[in-house]
Parts: structure tokens; sequence; C-alpha cells
């Protein structure tokens, strides 16, 4: 699949530099049952 753009390889210039930051407040914590309902929304949806 021509347009999955995969990280560096082991070796490639850039390789091992990835950055990733969470902010103060931001909303990292996972509601199981809301994500549970959405999941299985998604799935009984006549259009999956």
């Amino acid at each position: 699949m021509a347009f999955l753009k995969r990280g560096k390889k082991k070796g490639e210039e850039g390789y091992g530099q990835g950055k990733a930051a969470i902010a103060e407040g931001d909303d990292v914590l996972l509601d199981e049952e809301a994500m549970v309902e959405k999941l299985l929304g998604m799935i009984e949806s006549p259009d999956y």
C-alpha cells in the first residue's frame, strides 16, 4: 500500500528521533464504558 508512511528504519538518518508530548490538562484517560459503547455502535452500524 503506497499510501502508508512507515517510520524510519534502524540505520536511516533521523531514526529514533520521534517525539511526543502531552500537555497538562489533555484528556488522556480512557472512559472504558464510553469506549465500549462507541465501538459497539460502530460494529453494529448497518454501514459497517
